[in-house]
C-alpha cells in the first residue's frame, strides 16, 4: 500500500528542452494523465515523491510515466527525534564493523535509502557533497539499505556514494522504519538532534523548477551538532 503524507517532493524528470513545440503529459501509476500546469500544482503542494520511470513520444506529446515512490512515514520523527539513539551493531559491505555505542565522541548522519526509490538515488551527488564538506572532521556518514550486498555492489558500481554503505534489513526492522528517504543527524553524545523525512527541494527562482537541495539543508542541520 502507498504511503502519501505531507513530506518534501522530489521528481526525477530532467527534461533538455529540445523541441519547444512539444506538449508534455505526465501519467502517475498508470493511472490519470496531468498537463504540465497540473503536473507543477501537484508537486508544489509538497505531499508527494514522483520518480520517472519512462517515457514516450507521440506525435508532438510526450508521454512521462511517473510512480509514486513508498516514503517515510513521518511517525518515526516522533519516535526518535530528541531521543537517544539504540544500541545498534552492524557491519559495512566492505566489512568494517561498528557498533553505535563506541562512536559517542562522533556527529553521526544515517541515511535509510533504496535502490529502487527515485528520490533516495536523486539525492546521492548532494549527499556526496554533504559529506565532502566534513573531511577531517568527526563525523561519519552511514547510508543503509535494505537490498544484498550483491544488489548494491552492481548499483554503486554505475553511482558512486561516498557513504559508508550497510545492506541491513535487519536495521529497518529494529528501527521500525518502513519507507524512505529517511535521515538521522545524531549529535556527539549520541542523542538523535533530528530526523527529517522526504527529499528537501527549492525553487530554482530563474528557471521555475524545484531542486534537490541535500547539501543547504542538511548542512545546515550537521553545522548544529558539531
Amino acid at each position: 500500500m502507498k504511503k502519501v503524507v505531507a513530506l518534501h517532493c522530489v521528481v526525477l524528470c530532467v527534461w533538455n528542452a529540445s523541441g519547444q513545440n512539444e506538449i508534455k503529459m505526465y501519467r502517475l501509476d498508470n493511472g490519470p494523465v496531468y498537463d504540465q500546469r497540473q503536473f507543477d500544482s501537484i508537486l508544489g503542494a509538497g505531499n508527494v515523491a514522483i520518480s520517472l520511470i519512462s517515457s514516450e513520444k507521440k506525435g508532438d506529446t510526450i508521454f512521462v510515466n511517473s510512480k509514486i515512490n513508498k516514503i517515510a512515514p513521518q511517525e518515526i520523527v516522533g519516535k526518535y527525534e530528541k531521543k537517544q539513539l539504540p544500541a545498534l551493531s552492524f557491519s559495512d559491505i566492505r566489512g568494517r564493523r561498528y557498533d553505535s555505542r563506541k562512536l559517542k565522541g562522533y556527529v553521526l548522519y544515517f541515511n535509510f535509502w533504496s535502490v529502487f526509490c527515485g528520490p533516495c538515488v536523486a539525492e546521492i551527488p548532494d549527499l556526496n557533497q554533504l559529506k565532502d564538506l566534513y573531511k577531517g572532521k568527526k563525523a561519519l556518514f552511514f547510508a543503509i539499505a535494505p537490498e544484498s550486498e550483491a544488489e548494491l555492489k552492481t548499483f554503486l558500481a554505475a553511482h558512486p556514494f561516498n557513504f559508508n554503505i550497510v545492506s541491513s534489513s535487519a536495521l529497518f526492522k529494529e528501527l521500525g522504519i518502513d519507507g524512505y528517504p529517511a535521515h538521522f543527524f545524531i549529535d556527539r553524545n549520541g542523542v538523535i538532534r533530528k530526523v527529517s523525512t522526504g527529499t528537501p527541494l527549492k525553487k530554482n527562482p530563474d528557471t521555475g523548477k524545484w531542486e534537490v537541495n541535500v547539501v543547504g539543508s542538511n548542512a545546515e542541520i550537521m553545522n548544529q551538532l558539531k
